[in-house]
């Protein structure tokens, strides 16, 4: 599919926000920015599509030029730059299968029917291989998914060894084994900030690349905050701390996309730098501005108003068939249990269905409260639905709990 292109394409942003601007930008081509490259107000960041494009076009412009005089062939025609950069994509897209498998690893999920139905899925096939914004940020969800879902189960597994340890060294006479046991609970490794830096330079990368990133990434942050809360190991004040880290965890990855955007853009130049002339209007956020732009909904509908209802009604089964009405079918019936007070047959805020189901609903929600709505907008939901509902499709709609029993709990 990638070699052999089709002719046309599914949206014009499949270029116009990314491989028309990296390739003028590189090849000195005429080409067409859009308004959303606007010197004067952008709201798109070229960070990502710097690192991701522009470098790779520009080793391909220089093996090019020894291709064309050793061999005759050029690799600056129309069919490899159309081809190369989903090329990329491709690659970037098996993030989305590692995360998978991985997840299901961690927790003693049956993966190779997952894998397939991600595979073979209509999101994977036609969109992940082409340039969208929308197909990054699904393969920074499915990561930063992946990150939170490790983190959840390791913290697990330590919070039930201390609280095993400390009941055993409460209970035993023994001063040696009583040091025996402080030993082994000091030993333990620590869980409370694990992988935060990581995570929170994933959140900014995720941000600056489309600002939505915000909604499919706030319930993920959110249960990695929530992590051991209502045990005896961790309290609102690991809370706070894990807040206060995560922020300044993000610092440092955040001033670079800023100056990276406000260097491309002509904000900020390196004489104005030589003479100390350097003010706040030097710098431009470009997320700041994409959320400037789309709050008003005067803005938004001039793409295209649509009701409420179509992402769930509509693009939901469009996008994922049946599995997507399994996935409505399962919430509905969730809400059901909800209002009729059934709360024991309902999933734990901290647990792992809980975090997929968060992981694919609230950004619906939220993104249904815009009046411009477009099926891309929801891909990166691809991987918590599969995760959750995959086994239905063989299943149905059964009562019996479709997952395996979480082994690394026991170890």
């Amino acid at each position: 599919m990638v070699f052999i292109p089709q002719v046309g394409y599914i949206h014009p942003d499949e270029f116009f926000q990314t491989v028309e601007v990296v390739a003028g930008d590189e090849y000195g081509l005429d080409v067409r920015r859009t308004w959303e490259f606007d010197k004067a107000f952008p709201i798109r960041s070229m960070v990502i599509p710097f690192l991701g494009l522009k470098i790779p076009f520009g080793v391909l412009r220089f093996v090019s030029m020894y291709t064309r005089y050793f061999l005759g062939i050029n690799l600056r025609g129309s069919y490899v730059m159309l081809v190369f950069p989903r090329l990329i994509m491709v690659a970037l897209s098996f993030v989305n299968d590692w995360s998978l498998a991985q997840i299901c690893k961690a927790y003693g999920l049956q993966s190779q029917f997952r894998l397939l139905t991600l595979a073979s899925s209509y999101v994977m096939l036609v969109y992940s291989i082409r340039t969208f914004t929308n197909s990054i940020e699904m393969a920074l969800c499915s990561l930063l998914l992946y990150i939170v879902s490790d983190c959840m189960i390791h913290s697990n597994t330590v919070i039930y060894q201390q609280e095993f340890l400390d009941e055993k060294y409460q209970k035993e006479k023994k001063l040696v084994e009583k040091v025996k046991l402080y030993k082994l609970r000091q030993s333990l490794p620590s869980h409370s900030l694990n992988r935060c830096v990581l995570m929170s330079t994933l959140c900014v990368a995720g941000v600056f690349n489309r600002p939505t990133f915000l909604l499919f990434g706030l319930p993920l942050v959110f249960h990695w905050l929530l992590r051991g809360l209502g045990t005896k190991k961790a309290s609102l004040k690991d809370f706070n701390i894990r807040i206060f880290t995560f922020v300044l965890s993000g610092i440092p990855a955040l001033l670079l996309f800023i100056l990276g955007d406000s260097f491309y853009y002509g904000y900020l130049t390196m004489p104005e730098i030589e003479h100390l002339d350097v003010t706040i209007n030097n710098f431009v956020v470009t997320p700041l501005n994409f959320v400037r732009y789309n709050i008003n909904p005067n803005n938004t509908g001039a793409h295209g108003t649509h009701p409420f209802y179509l992402h769930l009604a509509i693009n939901v089964p469009l996008l994922y068939n049946v599995l997507g009405v399994i996935a409505l079918a399962s919430f509905g019936v969730m809400m059901y249990r909800f209002a009729s007070n059934e709360y024991t047959n309902l999933p734990r805020a901290q647990s792992f269905v809980g975090l997929m189901i968060c992981a694919i609903f609230f950004p619906i929600v939220m993104l249904s409260f815009i009046n411009h709505q477009e099926p891309r907008f929801l891909i990166p939901i691809t991987l918590p639905l599969i995760l959750l509902h995959a086994p239905k499709l063989k299943t149905g709609l059964c009562s019996s709990y479709p997952f395996k029993e979480r082994t690394r709990m026991k170890e």
